[in-house]
């Protein structure tokens, strides 16, 4: 064959030859820029990057191939198999340009022996001044990088407010944030609430070494290295590796130290919750349990006791008379949900979440007040340290983002809502927590009105349809009120920005009870009727759109928007519970929600 005649099969298979190649070789690409950009893997986003970028690649070396074939070859006289060479060389050419130009733009973070690494920083106060307390809001460290006068990217992490330490007559908050780039000039923001304490020009090296693992020497708040913001502070920094402790606390003989994997803002805020595995020392030896512990929690201080949770249950950690550190494994899980059954000595409630605003850090608010604590299928009395295996039991069911609804006064019982299901109606359930004894009571929507179980069964609302009344052994026991007057019924208001979802929905309601809305919308406050969309009333009130729906799996009749102001929906909330207490439309709300 002539090398300037290379046929049009020759050059397909040319073509061919050099798309596989650079489908492999995006894809490996693609692979590689899956952790260098951090792209999520949630609904398999990481993975149709990888896939849509190998077949774009693909074609494109397919292209190559066949221009290599019908081009360059004949130009260079070039035989079949000096063409494909060629063709793989420039597809292998532009994939590895395309990988440098990737990675010299990612943001990929250091590692020393292929760990990745934390900023560990210290601040310290001026002798005579105090840092800030923790109630003046969440300590951030704000790490980021800077090309010119830029701030390109930023990282997160806690400033300690609360682990604060006096040394020699200073005070030092301890903090860390992870290095996230080795790119760009690295400024560190300090923050206590609202307050900018320092804003840093961090003298760390882009690829920190072994020796950066020590602490560098204090560094004052004045001088080229700090933008100064008002405080005179002083500080020093070390890196770490991500798998050891972050953060030691000391709860009496033991030293919790927290490793943590990940740290994320809590619900938008920027107070934050981690990702971390935990170890106890008890005078500096660890405290053997099985399994990862996930979460601990302080029950007492004096003598110090703490909560142990991780996959294989929990277990209470604490120090005999002789000085030896002992580990119980009661009854509970790890994952079940924290509910305080006694209440506060100043209040009457019951029942309320305890759980701690952040996640995964060593829990102290949890069990602040001596009580009762349902620990899943467990109790515990932190007053006496005693766990009970009579927490939820299997039957009857409950929610589980649902707590307990009251405790008996004598601390005997604890009652809580029975949902339904296809041959059983909602119930209130009550179980004797001495002898595990349970029971059902009715639960008459039609005259003990509610919304949705986990909008209004509290408390008072049990108060206010059923009593504790002393049964014949002595204990407490719950019975319906025989006379009370029915609560008025009421919707439920969502607010939001103009362009957000906004809604009031009613429980429980049917396809009548949508339209006598609509009615009341058009009577009461002069809307305009529109046509319907799809069983959706449709309405007009001030040059805003409404509509009126019905959603027959949870009965509810809604009437919402995306466009209306948080003013505009709360009058239309306002009127409509106006219009539920007066009694209108008791008729139209239905006795059951479907189950």
């Amino acid at each position: 064959m002539s090398v300037a005649a290379i046929s049009w099969v020759v050059s397909f298979a040319i073509a061919l030859l050099s798309g596989i190649v650079a489908l492999f070789a995006s894809g490996v690409v693609a692979d590689r820029c899956v952790g260098w950009y951090r792209i999520s893997s949630f609904e398999g986003g990481s993975g149709y990057f990888v896939v849509f970028v190998a077949l774009a690649g693909g074609l494109a070396g397919t292209v190559v191939g066949l221009a290599v074939a019908r081009l360059a070859a004949p130009r260079l006289a070039l035989g079949a198999w000096r063409a494909a060479a060629l063709a793989v060389i420039v597809v292998l050419g532009i994939a590895g340009a395309v990988a440098g130009l990737a990675r010299a733009l990612a943001d990929v973070p250091p590692e020393i022996a292929g760990e990745r690494l934390y900023l560990l920083v210290e601040i310290r106060w001026p002798s005579g001044t105090r840092p800030p307390a923790p109630a003046i809001g969440p300590g951030v460290l704000r790490l980021g990088a800077r090309s010119g006068a830029t701030l390109r990217r930023a990282e997160l992490g806690p400033l300690f407010l609360e682990d604060a330490r006096e040394d020699a007559g200073t005070w030092i908050v301890p903090g860390a944030v992870e290095i996230f780039t080795t790119r760009g000039t690295r400024v560190l923001d300090v923050l206590a609430g609202t307050t900018q304490v320092a804003s840093i020009l961090l003298p760390l090296r882009r690829v920190p070494v072994a020796a950066d693992l020590e602490w560098s020497d204090w560094m004052p708040g004045t001088g080229g290295r700090q933008v100064s913001a008002g405080i005179p502070v002083s500080y020093r920094f070390r890196v770490s590796p991500r798998s050891a402790p972050m953060r030691r606390q000391v709860v009496g003989p033991f030293t919790v130290e927290t490793r943590v994997r990940e740290v994320f803002r809590t619900g938008g805020t920027d107070a934050l919750s981690a990702r971390s595995a935990f170890d106890i020392r008890h005078r500096g030896v660890v405290v053997a349990g099985p399994g990862e512990t996930t979460e601990v929690a302080v029950i007492a201080r004096a003598p110090a006791v703490l909560l142990a949770r991780g996959g294989a249950g929990c277990r209470l950690v604490r120090e005999t008379s002789d000085g030896v550190a002992t580990v119980d494994g009661p009854p509970c899980l790890s994952d079940a949900p924290t509910w305080r059954l006694t209440p506060p000595r100043s209040g009457t409630g019951v029942a309320d979440g305890a759980a701690p605003e952040t996640t995964g850090w060593l829990d102290t608010r949890t069990f602040a007040t001596p009580g009762l604590y349902l620990l899943g299928p467990a109790i515990l009395d932190t007053r006496t340290l005693v766990m009970s295996p009579r927490g939820w039991p299997p039957e009857p069911t409950h929610v589980l983002e649902m707590p307990p609804m009251a405790l008996s006064p004598d601390e005997r019982s604890m009652a809580w809502y029975m949902p339904g299901d296809t041959e059983t109606p909602p119930a209130i359930a009550v179980m004797r927590l001495d002898t595990g004894a349970t029971a059902t009571l009715p639960l008459d929507r039609a005259r003990m009105r509610y919304r949705a179980p986990q909008l209004d069964l509290d408390a008072a609302w049990l108060d206010h349809h059923y009593a504790w009344e002393r049964g014949q052994d002595g204990a407490d026991q719950l019975v319906v009120r025989e006379t009370f007057t029915p609560l008025p019924h009421r919707g439920a208001l969502t607010l939001g920005r103009s362009g957000e979802y906004q809604s009031y929905d009613i429980q429980p309601g049917g396809p009548g009870l949508q339209r006598a809305v609509r009615d009341v919308l058009l009577s009461d406050l002069r809307a305009q009727s529109l046509p319907d969309e799809y069983g959706t009333l449709k309405v007009r009130l001030d040059g805003i759109d409404y509509g009126v729906q019905y959603v027959d799996s949870t009965a509810t009749v809604a009437v919402f928007t995306y466009k209306g102001t948080p003013d505009a929906m709360s009058r239309i909330g306002a009127q409509l519970d106006r219009v539920l207490a007066s009694g209108r439309l008791d008729a139209l709300l239905v006795a059951e929600t479907p189950r």
